[in-house]
Parts: structure tokens; sequence; C-alpha cells
């Protein structure tokens, strides 16, 4: 197998397997927040989490766009 396949085929699995779940946990810290009204405390722990998601999410989405450029310089088999 050529490099370019092993690394698209490394990119859809860490998109699937970890980009998917992060932004499902996203939207559902976002709907704790916005449904019912929290104690302060809960509600500045629930900003921390999505605030930490959110770097998460960053961090990945940098990764898998430096795997693309990588990917777009590799061969692939035909």
């Amino acid at each position: 197998m050529a490099p370019g396949d092993l690394l698209h085929g490394m990119i859809r699995r860490f998109h699937n397997e970890v980009g998917s779940p992060l932004a499902a946990i996203a939207m559902r810290l976002e709907l704790l927040r916005s449904g019912k009204q929290l104690d302060p405390a809960a509600d500045a722990l629930v900003a921390d989490l999505a605030e930490s998601l959110g770097e998460v999410i960053e961090s990945v989405r940098k990764s898998l766009k430096e795997l693309r450029e990588l990917e777009a310089r590799c061969p692939r088999q035909p």
C-alpha cells in the first residue's frame, strides 16, 4: 500500500473516531448550558469544560490539516 493511501485511511479514521465524538460532546455541553439555569459553580465548570474541549478540537483540526497537507505530497496507488 502506498504512503498516500495509508495516510488517507488514517485521516479518515482519525476524523471519524476522534473528531466526530469530540464535536458531539461539544454540542452536548452547549445544550447543557443553554437548556436550563445552572448554579454558578456548575455553570463555571461547564464553561471551563467547553473552553478546554474547544482547544482540543482546534488542536485536532490543526493536526488533520497537517496530515492532509502531507497526504497531498505522498504518492497513492492508481
